[in-house]
Order: structure tokens, then C-alpha cells, then sequence
């Protein structure tokens, strides 16, 4: 019975690791709902899980995911499931891994962080930020450091809609005078270097 099952998950009986591995055993097959009484938290409407809603997702902040990108489910204990890049490299147990999509996200924005190599002159910094400004997209932080060669690295984390905005945003990053590399920087630390 539902009620049954919601009191072995209650306390502990049956795992969520357990259920999202028997859901996505069986596919998009009948799935028990609960009672309306019952709160349950909310799956943000950018991201569905193996096409059920009602789970608790969160978009992970080491890989930083965008709309677009190819994305895979990661079954934590306790914080429901992580989203996540499929490139992700800290797979430790594959067994944890269940399929997500995008869903419809609406107005959603999310984080990126784009790195920029460049050298050094007057202006740049003001130059990447009219870029920013002109794509309307809110920065979040900005880290500059300037090397002995005159060299400047740049990391902007920004908000983006989804990967089309992300990849113009490059293609015009490059366009401006002096910038010899532009990426978006896929490692958490240099991620939580630019936020911090």
C-alpha cells in the first residue's frame, strides 16, 4: 500500500538511492502518487527526473551544468539528486547515476564561469564587461590576475539562459582586442576562486 511505503521511507527502511534505481529499472511506468495532504519538495521545473516530477533536484555548483548541456542524475544521500554534466569526473559510484532532462525553464538562469586569457592593457576589464552588459547577462563575480609576461587571466562568472547564449558570449569574448583564449572554465576550483 502507499501508506506503507511512505512509512518505510520515513523511517528509513527503503532508501532514495533504492527508489530512483528500481524507477529507472522500470522506466516511465505507473508511479505511485501521494496522498495531496502529504507535502513533498518540488522539482524545479528546468530540470525532470527520468520524467517523474516531485523530486528534489539541485544543479551541482563543480561542473556547473546549463541548460543544453548533456546532464546525468547523481543519487546523494540525503539532498535527493545532484544534476550534473555527463563529462563529470568524479564519478565514484556509477551504479548512483539515474537519466535526467531539461525540462521547460522558463526564466531559470545559471551560473557559468568563463575564463579569458588576454594581455594585459588599459580598458580591458571595461571591454569584457560591455560585452557582458551588451548580452544582458548579470555578473556575478569577476577575478583578474596579471602574470610577469603582461599576460591577464580573467574569470567572469555570469548567469546564462541556457549553452546558445554561453556560446555567443564566446565568440564575441574573443572578439575583443588583445584576448588570445576564451573557454568556459569547467574546474570547481577555479569556479570557487571566481565566486569567492
Amino acid at each position: 500500500k502507499l501508506d506503507d511505503l511512505l512509512a518505510a521511507i520515513g523511517y528509513g527502511a527503503i532508501s532514495s538511492q533504492r527508489i530512483a534505481v528500481r524507477l529507472a529499472q522500470h522506466g516511465e511506468q505507473e508511479v505511485l502518487l501521494p496522498a495531496s495532504n502529504i507535502q513533498v519538495p518540488r522539482t524545479p521545473p528546468r530540470v525532470r527526473v527520468m520524467g517523474v516530477g516531485d523530486l528534489l533536484t539541485n544543479v551541482a555548483t563543480c561542473c556547473r551544468p546549463v541548460n543544453g548541456d548533456d546532464i546525468v542524475g547523481y543519487v546523494t544521500r540525503g539532498r535527493g539528486i545532484t544534476v550534473h554534466r555527463v563529462d563529470w569526473a568524479n564519478i565514484a559510484e556509477p551504479e548512483r547515476l539515474v537519466p535526467v532532462t531539461w525540462g521547460d525553464h522558463g526564466e531559470a538562469t545559471f551560473p557559468v564561469t568563463v575564463q579569458v586569457k588576454a594581455w594585459d592593457r588599459v580598458g580591458l576589464l571595461k571591454d569584457v564587461s560591455t560585452v557582458l552588459a551588451d548580452e544582458k547577462v548579470n555578473i556575478i563575480s569577476v577575478l583578474t590576475t596579471t602574470h610577469d609576461d603582461r599576460t591577464v587571466t580573467l574569470y567572469a562568472t555570469v548567469e546564462v539562459e541556457g549553452v546558445g547564449q554561453l556560446s555567443t558570449i564566446l565568440q564575441k569574448l574573443e572578439g575583443v582586442r588583445e584576448v588570445y583564449e576564451v573557454r568556459r572554465e569547467t574546474s570547481s576550483s577555479s569556479a570557487r576562486s571566481a565566486v569567492n
